[in-house]
C-alpha cells in the first residue's frame, strides 16, 4: 500500500520528562518546546494537535511508560496482546528510548 500524501499524514506529539522538565516534539521536525511543569507541556502539545490535526499527543511519564493517548482525526490503531514473555512496560520503553533519541537529534 502506498503511503499517504506528506500533507494529509497524521503527526505524532510526544511529551516526555527531559533534563528535569518536560519536552514536547513532534516527530521529524524542530517544532516544540521545554517546559518546567508537565501540564504546561501537555497544554503546548494539544494546541499544536489542533493545529496539525489528523494528530495525536503521546504523554509519557517519568520513566517513559505512555501514560496516555489523545488523537484528533485519527482512529485507535488495534490493541496490542496483553501477554508478552517480555512484558507490555518494557516493549515501551524500548520503543520509546528510540523515539526518544530521533526526537532530540532532529531538535539540535
Amino acid at each position: 500500500m502506498a503511503a499517504a500524501p506528506k500533507k494529509h499524514r497524521a503527526r505524532t506529539i510526544h511529551v516526555f520528562h527531559n533534563n528535569g522538565g518536560w519536552s514536547v516534539r513532534r516527530e521529524g521536525t524542530k517544532q516544540g518546546g521545554d517546559f518546567r511543569k508537565r501540564a504546561d507541556a501537555i497544554a503546548a502539545a494539544r494546541r499544536i494537535m489542533l493545529k496539525a490535526a489528523p494528530a495525536q499527543v503521546v504523554v509519557h511519564t517519568k520513566d517513559d511508560r505512555v501514560a496516555s493517548i489523545e488523537r484528533r482525526g485519527i482512529p485507535a490503531p488495534p490493541s496490542l496482546p496483553d501477554r508478552s514473555s517480555i512484558g507490555r512496560g518494557n516493549i515501551q520503553r524500548a520503543v520509546f528510548s528510540i523515539v526518544r533519541e530521533r526526537l532530540l537529534a532532529d531538535s539540535l
